[in-house]
């Protein structure tokens, strides 16, 4: 009766909400991919610039965990995603 009166239609979850999946339940490994193939994007960027060491950890800290840090707030991430998340940091700092 009230989604009649005000016109509005009635949604469902999962839907997007900042880029970000909202849904009832903890996200899956699939729906918090689209944060992995952010932080590789971003890796690969900055892969191509010849860093130092110190560049590379004040990278990682500030503008990755940055990101990390937003959709951990939002969202419960699974222990796979900020595992696999944690290896390309890591490989990225190390220069693998």
């Amino acid at each position: 009766m009230l989604i009649q009166t005000t016109g509005f239609t009635e949604g469902s979850f999962p839907f997007r909400y900042l880029k970000g999946p909202i849904s009832s339940a903890r996200l899956n490994k699939m729906e918090c991919q689209q944060l992995v193939d952010k932080i590789t994007a971003r890796v690969r960027v900055c892969r191509s610039r010849h860093f130092s060491y110190a560049g590379r950890v004040m990278l990682i800290t500030s503008v990755l965990m940055g990101i990390i840090e937003f959709w951990n707030r939002n969202f419960i991430l699974t222990k796979i995603v900020i595992t696999e998340v944690e290896s390309i940091c890591r490989n990225y700092l190390w220069g693998e």
